[in-house]
């Protein structure tokens, strides 16, 4: 793992002392990469896949195994949602975590056209906008932040965040999860014999080499998980599985396995629920001319240690959920994600409340290693 230090503060900068106090786990932590069972690529430090930096190792705490049921929140479900959501689910109270899904495919373009513009830019610079107001309840409410907002440039995002927090004497710390961006070794891969081929119709990308924009490989769960671990306050990644901003802190907490297949499964489903934030709370509504305008409200997925789990949002936001589109992101014949399969068994969601909705324990089996690299 690569250690990447923020300037050494004085005696009398805030935060010292809990700096001081965590001497000897920052002193304890390895430089280990996390790469998925790979090494980093040759002449590509810090591109290793799936690996791991740190930012600082202050406050080392693991949390896994202190409960059985985690609560963890949304607040945006692309870039340009709602800036007022991640304020609300930080006060209001009641989660363990928040997480934000930023990036579509569409916007891997806008970003790497940005980034060739202006080689500072690259990642969904909203979010640093959105957390600035509430660090400080971040930090002392211990509530943990994971975001895909690092788009194609998560150094620079993670800079950004940094020079926020000292700017208000705090000192979480910050980890990044890299390796995703592919689009320099594009042609690297298609040399050494790698079709890329589409999985449609079966087309290598060289032949349209000439219009690809951007590249990516969506890393799982995994890697989040190691950044908690590793004691990281706010988790910002690249490209992933929109699920593993969820799958990652339930990994996490709840000390599910690599080949735990059915709780694995659930919590995907729970990631998919929530990813695409007010979407299953309310944004979806047919009957809008019924509900307060203006709030929707955002989910919280409270998940059980054997992966049930039940959908809700705070008090005082909208006044219910809707069911069938969070029945789009759990159902169909079999999903594939970057760390299983799930099986064709339906999610069976049941309406417990108007505002809640519940889904018990999904099963799923190992994903082929000739669908899912």
């Amino acid at each position: 793992m690569r250690t990447l230090s923020l300037p050494p503060r004085t005696a009398k900068s805030k935060g010292y002392a809990r700096e001081q106090e965590c001497q000897a786990a920052e002193a304890a932590r390895r430089d280990a990469p996390f790469v998925h069972g790979r090494k980093p690529l040759r002449g590509c430090p810090n591109r290793g896949r799936g690996e791991v930096a740190a930012s600082r190792a202050s406050d080392v705490r693991s949390r896994a195994g202190m409960g059985d049921r985690v609560r963890i929140a949304n607040a945006s479900g692309y870039w340009g949602d709602d800036p007022e959501a991640l304020a609300r689910q930080v006060r209001s109270g009641t989660v363990d975590y928040v997480t934000l899904d930023f990036l579509a495919e569409i916007t891997m373009v806008i970003l790497q056209r940005q980034r060739a513009r202006n080689p500072s830019l690259g990642y969904a610079y909203d979010f640093v906008e959105m957390l600035a107001p509430v660090l400080a309840d971040v930090v002392h409410g211990r509530i943990r932040i994971v975001a895909n907002a690092g788009g194609v440039h998560v150094e620079a995002c993670r800079d950004r965040i940094a020079a926020v927090c000292r700017e208000q004497g705090l000192a979480p710390a910050i980890a990044i999860v890299c390796g995703d961006d592919l689009l320099a070794r594009v042609d690297e891969l298609l040399a050494a014999g790698v079709p890329l081929a589409h999985l449609d119709d079966g087309r290598p990308l060289a032949t349209v080499r000439d219009r690809v924009v951007a590249a990516n490989a969506y890393l799982g769960a995994r890697p989040i998980a190691q950044a908690l671990a590793a004691g990281a306050d706010i988790v910002v990644t690249g490209r992933t599985t929109d699920a593993a901003l969820t799958l990652g802190p339930l990994v996490h907490e709840l000390g599910w396995a690599s080949n735990d297949w059915d709780r694995l499964a659930a919590g995907t489903v729970a990631g998919h629920v929530l990813e695409c934030g007010a979407q299953a709370t309310g944004g979806n509504l047919t009957d809008w001319q019924r509900t307060a305008p203006l709030d929707v409200g955002y989910p919280v997925a409270e998940v059980a240690a054997d992966g049930g789990f039940v959908v809700t949002k705070p008090a005082g936001h909208g006044e219910r959920g809707t069911r069938p589109a969070a029945d789009r992101h759990a159902q169909g014949h079999g999903r594939l994600s970057r760390r299983l399969a799930r099986s064709r068994l339906r999610v069976a969601l049941r309406a417990r409340h108007p505002r809640q909705g519940r889904a018990p324990r999904r099963h799923a089996v190992a994903p082929a290693r000739d669908r899912l690299h």
